[in-house]
């Protein structure tokens, strides 16, 4: 079971002096839900988009917003919001290009399928962003073990080893130390 992560609003952000560039560039992906309180159509669809946002919410990478038109009347204009409810879609800040962008009206099958899109996309994006930090970090642990060979002794009086720098990819160099007592 998920735990339900709060929905943020770009209201709230604006009193606190923050910008709703903010919270759009802070996820990778979002989903802006554009309502008003006297709106039959967005109460029927509300449980649904609620719903949505507790299955596929991913902090940093799929958050879901509700702006409140009449309260935010300058993020409305901003975006163009003229019907309610009216569903945007970011990624990266910009208006989401790989589908359908805005969604008008009450419409659950579209706002099903492109939250899913989007909650698809958000995990693969995730899964790759770890494979590589785990190829970074396997990187890293090579360099950082410089390839030092165990030193053994020749004939109990020479001790030699050698090193690489770099992934495998630098110079190698091989050294001997002489111990005379």
């Amino acid at each position: 079971m998920r735990t339900r992560m709060p929905m943020q609003s770009m209201v709230g952000a604006q009193r606190r002096g923050d910008r709703s560039d903010g919270l759009l560039s802070a996820n990778t992906y979002v989903v802006v839900n554009f309502y008003a309180d006297w709106c039959g159509p967005c109460h029927a669809i509300k449980p649904i988009y609620e719903s949505l946002s507790d299955n596929h919410c991913r902090p940093g990478s799929l958050a879901f917003v509700k702006v409140n038109v009449d309260a935010a009347q300058d993020v409305a204009r901003r975006y163009g919001v003229t019907a309610m409810p009216t569903f945007m879609f970011f990624e990266k800040g910009q208006p989401y290009n790989g589908g359908r962008s805005v969604v008008r009206g009450a419409d659950p099958r579209t706002l099903q399928a492109t939250v899913q899109e989007l909650s698809g996309l958000a995990r693969r994006k995730e899964t790759e962003a770890a494979e590589a930090a785990a190829k970074k970090a396997e990187a890293n642990k090579k360099t950082e073990a410089a390839d030092v060979k165990e030193a053994k002794p020749d004939d109990g009086s020479t001790v030699s080893g050698g090193y690489t720098l770099g992934v495998n990819t630098g110079p190698r160099s091989d050294w001997k130390m002489s111990l005379r007592g």
